[in-house]
């Protein structure tokens, strides 16, 4: 069966859609039905409803749709428009099965077709490669572009678009620049990176870029190098021939080793060279702009693997945890000890207990008194580690099965970064948006994290948010449904008093 729906790509607005609670444990099928609203945010060098379009250019956007290989599913059709205002919407019929809504937004002549393709090859959005390869490509604002992928269990989330690239500008040191003011034409070339993935990032091939043409008044020339998950600098290296058009000056050629200039996405470098006499460069990195330093403490991503020592690992093998949301906008009261300020937020890729009764076994009771935490969780959702922080000491030595196997779990998985807070069991807001995330080895531990092979499967996601559910008149932890193979079924109230469930914790990282 195939459903009509639609998206909103905005251009600045993101928006959050509520998902519905329920107190009953009825299942009900998640998957996304009817009219899809997306918002899709085009980043902008400035403060502006869209990008600056360049002169003679319009952005076009591009939305294709793959299964899990990336194939572009064959009875479907690319849908290409113009962005002209803050919005555009795409209207499709939604393929049954698991896909992926590829996104790539580039800069295309206005004289032109928008379906013809200008600086780039977009016909595989899996393998962006480079259409030209000569001076457009250079000194060029056209060829910026912006990229993302979003799959069909995570409809009702809104993407940012990022760059795919860094800019690079290449110039004279400024302590040396007047030895070399006289130059005015520059020849260059290097193999670049190509093969973009739109669906994972990835990088896989080169192609031969040149330049030949003026420099400029602010640097020897600016160019779009792409950046990809598996590769951050150039091969070899960037040869370059400085001329002196009045012949006052002799001939420079300069060698600079491309894997000196690492590169991320959405990244502004300025690549500072002084001469030597040998031919080869000392540069100097500079960032002009508010875009990720290489060479400063690494800034964490949704979607970033990390390790117990809290540092960024390339994959869930490697890891304890994967990073969820960012600390950007997000209202955590928790007291971390001074000097402590959030940056990122990640959930275990291992659950810390079984399917567990949280009071005394199948037998036993319930005697804790718990304290309603919902106020504080409505104003400061993210407040998991206060939240957590309380719980535990008012469950001290209780004798609860779930409480206690946690217990156990934290002492052989102690966490030795010193950017970490330690294991918490997360608020709901934290457990709702980690559940929300689109990650393959967290998709896995959650489907993995039960089984019951004479029955259903479907067990309970247990928050740290503490809620007065009237209908049992008592209070009761917040929770998620979830059914291995289906995911998310609906928003819960947990009752200690006869209810089992499953801990993911979360940690913290700290700026």
């Amino acid at each position: 069966m195939k459903t009509n729906s639609f998206f909103s790509a905005l251009a600045l607005c993101a928006g959050i859609l509520a998902t519905s609670c329920s107190q009953e444990e009825v299942m009900s099928n998640g998957s996304p039905a009817g009219p899809i609203t997306l918002q899709i945010n085009i980043p902008a060098p400035v403060t502006r409803a869209m990008p600056t379009v360049p002169d003679g250019y319009q952005l076009r956007c591009i939305m294709d749709l793959v299964d899990t290989n990336g194939d572009r599913i064959s009875d479907t059709e690319r849908m290409i428009q113009t962005v002209s205002g803050d919005n555009l919407t795409f209207t499709f019929n939604a393929p049954e099965g698991e896909y992926s809504c590829l996104f790539w937004a580039d800069y295309v002549p206005t004289s032109g077709d928008i379906n013809t393709d200008n600086l780039y090859n977009t016909a595989d959005l899996t393998n962006v490669t480079y259409a030209k390869t000569g001076n457009d490509l250079f000194n060029n604002d056209a060829a910026d572009a912006f990229y993302g992928s979003v799959s069909s269990a995570m409809l009702q989330n809104a993407i940012t678009l990022s760059r795919p690239f860094a800019r690079v500008n290449i110039m004279a040191d400024p302590d040396v620049a007047d030895q070399y003011a006289a130059y005015d034409q520059i020849s260059t070339s290097y193999d670049a990176p190509s093969g973009f993935n739109v669906m994972d990032g990835s990088i896989s091939s080169t192609a031969a870029v040149s330049y030949s043409g003026p420099t400029s008044e602010d640097y020897w020339f600016s160019t779009y190098i792409f950046a990809g998950v598996n590769k951050t600098s150039i091969s070899g290296d960037i040869n370059l021939t400085l001329t002196d058009t009045e012949a006052v000056e002799p001939e420079l050629s300069l060698h600079i080793a491309g894997s000196a200039i690492a590169v991320d996405g959405n990244q502004w470098l300025n690549v500072e060279v002084t001469p030597t006499v040998d031919g080869d460069t000392d540069i100097t990195i500079t960032f002009p702009s508010d875009m990720q330093d290489p060479n400063a403490p690494y800034v964490f991503k949704v979607g970033d693997y990390i390790n117990a020592a809290g540092e960024p690992v390339a994959d869930a093998s490697s890891a304890v945890a994967v990073v969820f949301a960012t600390a950007e906008d997000k209202d955590d009261a928790s007291d971390y000890g001074e000097g402590k300020t959030p940056q990122a937020y990640a959930i275990s890729l291992v659950k810390a207990t079984g399917r567990e009764y949280i009071k005394d076994g199948g037998s036993g009771t319930w005697t804790v008194t718990l304290t309603d935490n919902s106020a504080t969780d409505a104003a400061s959702p993210y407040s998991g580690y206060m939240f957590s922080d309380a719980i535990l000491t008012t469950v001290g030595d209780f004798n609860s099965t779930m409480f206690n196997n946690y217990k156990t779990w934290l002492g052989t998985n102690a966490l030795t970064g010193e950017n970490l807070s330690a294991w918490y069991i997360p608020s709901f807001q934290q457990l709702s948006d980690a559940v929300n995330l689109n990650n393959e080895a967290l998709k896995n531990a959650f489907d993995g994290a039960f089984s019951n092979p004479n029955g259903s499967s479907t067990y309970f996601l247990f928050s740290s948010t503490v809620i007065n559910d009237k209908s049992k008149d008592t209070l009761c932890f917040k929770g998620i449904t979830y059914t291995p193979g289906t995911g998310r079924e609906k928003d819960i109230t947990i009752d200690p008093n006869s209810h089992r469930a499953i801990v993911f914790p979360v940690v913290t990282i700290f700026k």
